[in-house]
């Protein structure tokens, strides 16, 4: 009987620990900025990552965190995560807390998401941009837009299917925005 009672206490004080250990962790994360939490619930293991988007599902984003990821690139942090599921959720969950989607990186010509996906040549991104409000029309500090750069990329790689049908898209969002 003594045998399984010290058992008992023992597991008892390990799941204690690991508890506390968990709750440590978790203080730690919530110091954490949402482009790092997103980071972190994009490319740590489990259960670091669930942790990670728990927090941010739950978290309300000050006025000055939404203004610095609007400095920032707005979507594209968001936009660049490995997993595209995450990426959906992300971006749709960043713009209901009230990051602008067309929002111009500060330090790199005033670029949108848009433009980096263009320029990247990642025809999903595009798309997950565009169903969440994108604009094809602006433009950065050279006055440049996102379908000038994948023109532009196109005529550097002609035979990549993938920025053919970013020109296709594009045009055909801008001729519905003149038209």
């Amino acid at each position: 009987m003594n045998m399984k009672r010290a058992i008992r206490w023992g597991i008892g004080l390990i799941a204690v620990a690991v508890i506390g250990l968990y709750g440590e962790y978790v203080r730690e994360k919530l110091q954490l900025s949402p482009s790092l939490l997103l980071a972190c619930a994009d490319v740590e293991r489990e259960p670091g990552a669930w942790t990670c988007r728990q927090i941010l599902l739950r978290r309300t984003f000050t006025t000055e965190e939404i203004a610095q990821l609007n400095r920032d690139g707005g979507a594209l942090f968001p936009v660049l995560a490995e997993n595209p599921a995450l990426a959906e959720e992300m971006l749709a969950l960043f713009i209901e807390r009230g990051v602008d989607v067309n929002a111009g990186e500060e330090k790199v010509r005033h670029w949108t998401a848009l433009h980096a996906m263009a320029i990247e040549g990642d025809l999903a991104r595009v798309q997950l941009l565009l169903r969440h409000g994108a604009r094809a029309d602006l433009q950065d500090s050279n006055g440049m837009t996102a379908l000038d750069f994948a023109r532009k990329k196109l005529e550097e790689l002609p035979s990549d299917p993938g920025r053919k049908e970013i020109v296709r898209l594009l045009e055909e969002v801008a001729s519905r925005r003149a038209g």
